[in-house]
């Protein structure tokens, strides 16, 4: 137990001095306290429960927030960089951001569609993962949707553009995923402003407890459950 307090208690000692020496008083604060204070009077077992806890609760938040960035980043990867449309009968390579709503798009074999559009003529084979998660390509005829981001594994297309830049569905996509870590870092803001009153709060009660009672056990009881309540 105590070699388990330790490997899963040393980064968040190590967080909470790095806190301090930057005037920040932080839920690792708490947690570090608790812990050495339960190791201290020898409550090994309830050491390690409380920093194998915390520690397992920020590896969770870690890996969350790996993957949505991992998933952004792809989604970013997809997005075509440059378009072929027919202007004036001819044909044209322009940056994707450029396309006018209801130009007429060319997808070549190997291409990203650059557009959300209806296609108005040609056959081709669309590879869809990066929208809709299907593995195989889906055969497009005329009449056919398609979508931005999407890549053609075969064949010729001719696409009316009906949705551009931001109003295509893999750029909103893109949107609510970084709404989505916007959001996170608003909760996560709001959690640090709490740490900072609600540690030296349990704190303070601990040791009034602990002064009052002559009780050290049930001060760092307190401790203990401070450091679970908030989360």
């Amino acid at each position: 137990m105590l070699a388990a307090a330790v490997v899963a208690g040393y980064g968040i000692v190590v967080k909470a001095v790095r806190a301090l020496i930057a005037r920040v008083i932080g839920i690792d604060l708490l947690v570090s306290v608790a812990a050495i204070g339960a190791v201290i009077i020898g409550n090994f077992w309830e050491a390690a429960a409380v920093t194998f806890l915390f520690a397992i609760g920020h590896a969770l938040e870690a890996a969350t927030l790996n993957k949505t960035r991992s998933a952004l980043a792809e989604l970013v990867a997809v997005a075509p960089d440059s378009a072929i449309v027919v202007r004036e009968g001819e044909q044209q390579e322009i940056p994707a951001g450029q396309v006018r709503m209801g130009e007429i798009v060319l997808v070549k074999n190997g291409a990203k569609v650059p557009v959300d559009g209806q296609v108005v003529a040609g056959t081709g084979a669309l590879d869809e993962a990066s929208i809709t998660g299907e593995s195989i390509p889906v055969e497009k005829t005329k009449g056919s949707q398609v979508f931005a981001g999407t890549v053609s594994r075969g064949g010729f297309l001719q696409v009316l553009a009906t949705g551009i830049g931001a109003d295509t569905t893999l750029a909103r996509i893109i949107h609510r995923v970084e709404e989505a870590q916007d959001a996170k870092a608003k909760t996560q803001a709001f959690i640090d402003r709490f740490s900072r009153w609600y540690t030296p709060a349990v704190m303070v009660l601990a040791l009034v407890a602990g002064l009052i009672s002559g009780d050290v056990v049930l001060a760092l009881t307190l401790l203990v459950i401070g450091c679970l309540v908030p989360w």
